[in-house]
């Protein structure tokens, strides 16, 4: 591992406004995180990060507890640099672990049995399972098509993890039936995110 992983952590954390301790409200599910961390060598990753993110990544909080989002994005960023070719291929992993995540025993059964639709028009709620502090607003949902907003304070989400989220929003309408899925993610002001969803 280079370099890499400590810079991101640092330019991720100086663009907020308290560094590590900013937005300590805004939460996400430990399954999450846990999730996430499969698969990773995680001693290698730990060497490179500050004291209480490597503690978070060698002793990894219960799929219930609730995780910092700003500690569990730093360490997002500093994975992505460190074992990863490039953003898209972490994207790409990004997906996989919310499929696994969505499709598992323990959420799966929140969009079985549902439509794409009704997974959207429901999403505010699914959210919360997941998310405490950044906000969903359904902006419209039709046959075939939606609009979501994500709304967050600055420098709480990077580009590059607002399509980490959107990989999100695939694999649950894949859950639901949807097919052909396509996610498309844009800034929509400071710290928000709008995506445009289509499947078939």
């Amino acid at each position: 591992m280079s370099g890499g992983a400590r810079a991101a952590v640092a330019a991720y954390v100086e663009a907020l406004p308290k560094g590590l301790a900013s937005y300590s409200d805004y939460q996400q599910k430990g399954a999450i995180f846990r999730e996430f961390l499969a698969g990773l060598r995680l001693r290698d990753l730990a060497e490179h990060l500050p004291p209480e993110l490597a503690e978070l990544v060698r002793s990894p909080p219960p799929v219930n507890a609730w995780v910092s989002e700003v500690h569990a994005h730093a360490v997002y960023e500093a994975a992505c640099a460190a074992f990863f070719s490039d953003q898209d291929a972490f994207v790409e992993a990004a997906y996989e672990h919310n499929r696994r995540l969505i499709e598992g025993p323990l959420y799966g059964i929140l969009f079985k049995l549902v439509s794409p639709e009704r997974v959207l028009a429901g999403g505010v709620s699914r959210w919360t399972k997941f998310h405490r502090g950044q906000r969903l607003l359904i902006e419209r949902v039709a046959s075939g098509h939606a609009a979501v907003r994500l709304i967050a304070p600055p420098g709480l989400t990077t580009a590059l993890l607002a399509r980490c989220y959107g990989t999100g929003f695939r694999a649950a309408l894949e859950a639901a039936g949807g097919t052909a899925v396509t996610i498309d993610v844009s800034p929509s002001g400071p710290g928000e995110y709008r995506y445009h969803a289509s499947w078939k």
